[in-house]
């Protein structure tokens, strides 16, 4: 028994042939992509759990390229045997060195191309292994800068390593940081297999336009999906259709929407998996409801619900699911089951968000980690260095502070600035509704004095015909008066106007009549006497009268005119 276990062992642990290598040998990079791809995925075996004899691939690799004398295998040997240490490691504990020490490396040797995939391909195990976000974007950063130098026929991934922190930005809804290096990325020369990474870009685009609102450029990208026919997968076209159809129905377009959405839901029905098409059949159940085709849109419902609930698949789809059911519980008069499935869709949704958020929460930690590592190796480093380094160190960490201090600023100004916007708008709509006031009791005024001149001519025209109608001018006369009602109108936007003088006129002469302050307003509005004394519908003679008791009231000479005397208060 054990023999036959060890000549298993043997056998399985053999070196692989060189001949496989051959396709890969002193050919470019682009030339031995689909080589490589073999050679990792097939090969080598990086998608499965390891196995004794992947060390043993590696060694054959660097000795046919040591053989051979070709560096780029060797140097791809090196890289392989860097990424399985790290593939291996524990997960949330990887071992990065070997990765660190390889880029290192390639860097003195002058292999960017080396170094830009080595940085990617960390930034896939820092973000896969780990889910340390933080140092996932600072390697794919890295790989981009990287590969920025290089040709795309030198380094054709650019298109991918563009698209990877695209996808990123996505998966953390900063969409417009997506669509910027999503754009980028279909600017890049397509790698292999373009169709599907292309694909998957446009995808992702579509997505990002249609978060954000714009729904012209996310049909542009969907369209472009479904135009390219070229090795264009069902599940590809399905995911398009139905992201247009999802176009339409928040356009409120539903007959444009229904048969999208029911051609994404035949692909994914065609395909054995109806779960690819459930937002679909959401989508298309609320079309059926608001259409009140209650039984369609319960089969529909009921179709999402399958997979959604009942084979526990895509959890995020619960928030749209359970709104649904509520709606459709409610049109079929069930009330309690609507109510409890809109809180379920509440309690869906605060889940989603909770996830969101912690994973946010990480990141954030997880740079703050970043830039205490960052601290503590300038700490090393200041050790090392001479005291004009520590002062350089000092004035960099100095001016740290003055950034943070003017971001403090500036946020501070901000407020000010908000809070000064408010006052502004306060003191506009304050001014506005003084001079609206004062037009109302310019045009009061005006009223009144236009009425008395109307009435001083007619008496001048009867006494001049010598008529008697005495019936006829005290009806205008009347007409003339500043009644009760009126000057309770009068009063309040003469307040606005000349606000606390009628409070100060009262504390200054706290026994003053009602009828004197009837005249000291008046007055203070410029009427004459005889205008006064026809709003008021006294003699000229009372108001002069009154004014004189007014004047021995506040002490004061009798030369001047009531209106001086008002503008004295």
């Amino acid at each position: 028994m054990r023999f036959l276990f060890f000549l298993f062992l043997l056998l399985f642990i053999r070196p692989v042939s060189h001949a496989q290598y051959e396709d890969m040998l002193h050919k470019s990079f682009r030339e031995k992509t689909p080589a490589l791809v073999h050679f990792y995925n097939n090969v080598l075996k990086i998608l499965d759990p390891p196995f004794p004899g992947q060390d043993s691939i590696i060694a054959s690799l660097r000795t046919f390229g040591e053989k051979n004398k070709d560096e780029s295998l060797v140097a791809e040997a090196a890289l392989a045997t860097a990424w399985l240490q790290a593939v291996r490691s524990p997960i949330g504990s990887l071992d990065d060195k070997g990765m660190l020490q390889f880029i290192d490396d390639r860097e003195k040797a002058k292999d960017y191309l080396s170094v830009a995939r080595a940085w990617r391909m960390l930034g896939d195990m820092y973000w896969q292994k780990n889910n340390d976000y933080e140092r996932a974007m600072e390697s794919y950063f890295k790989n981009i800068e990287t590969g920025k130098e290089l040709t795309d026929d030198i380094y054709p991934e650019k298109m991918y390593d563009y698209s990877v922190i695209g996808n990123i930005y996505y998966h953390f809804k900063e969409y417009g940081q997506a669509m910027i290096y999503l754009r980028k990325a279909l600017t890049c020369k397509p790698p292999f297999k373009m169709a599907v990474r292309q694909t998957d870009i446009r995808n992702t685009l579509g997505l990002c336009y249609q978060k954000t609102g714009n729904l012209d450029s996310s049909d542009y990208y969907f369209n472009q999906i479904l135009q390219n026919e070229t090795d264009l997968h069902e599940a590809w076209k399905a995911a398009a259709l139905g992201n247009l159809g999802y176009n339409q129905y928040l356009r409120g377009n539903y007959a444009s929407a229904i048969p999208l959405l029911e051609q994404d839901i035949a692909l994914a029905t065609q395909n054995n998996d109806p779960q690819m098409a459930n937002k679909s059949f959401i989508w298309l159940a609320n079309i059926y409801l608001k259409q009140n085709n209650i039984s369609k849109a319960e089969e529909l419902t009921r179709q999402a619900a399958l997979h959604i609930i009942e084979k526990k698949v895509q959890f995020d789809q619960y928030e749209f699911l359970y709104p649904l059911l509520s709606k459709l519980a409610a049109a079929k008069g069930n009330l309690v089951m609507s109510q409890a499935y809109l809180d379920s869709a509440l309690w869906a949704k605060d889940s989603i968000e909770r996830k969101f958020n912690a994973m946010q929460i990480a990141r954030a930690e997880q740079k703050a980690e970043s830039a205490r590592r960052q601290s503590q190796l300038v700490a090393l480093e200041m050790e090392k260095k001479s005291k004009t380094l520590q002062r350089n160190i000092l004035l960099g960490f100095l001016v740290f502070l003055a950034i943070g201090v003017l971001y403090v600023n500036r946020l501070i100004q901000r407020r000010h600035k908000q809070e000064k916007l408010v006052k502004d708008l306060e003191l506009e709509k304050k001014e506005t509704a003084l001079n609206t006031a004062q037009q109302q009791l310019k045009d009061f005024a005006t009223h009144f004095q236009e009425k008395a001149q109307l009435l001083e001519q007619l008496e001048t025209r009867l006494q001049e015909k010598g008529s008697e109608d005495t019936k006829l001018l005290e009806q205008l006369q009347q007409s003339t008066l500043l009644t009760d009602e009126q000057w309770a109108g009068f009063r309040e936007i003469f307040d606005k106007v000349h606000s606390g003088y009628l409070i100060r006129l009262k504390e200054k002469l706290p026994d003053l009549t009602p009828a004197e302050t009837r005249y000291m307003a008046l007055a203070k509005l410029k009427f004459t006497n005889k205008e006064m004394a026809s709003a008021l519908g006294v003699s000229q003679q009372a108001i002069r009268v009154a004014a004189h008791r007014l004047r021995k009231k506040l002490s004061l000479p009798e030369e001047g005119s009531l209106s001086e005397l008002a503008d004295s208060i």
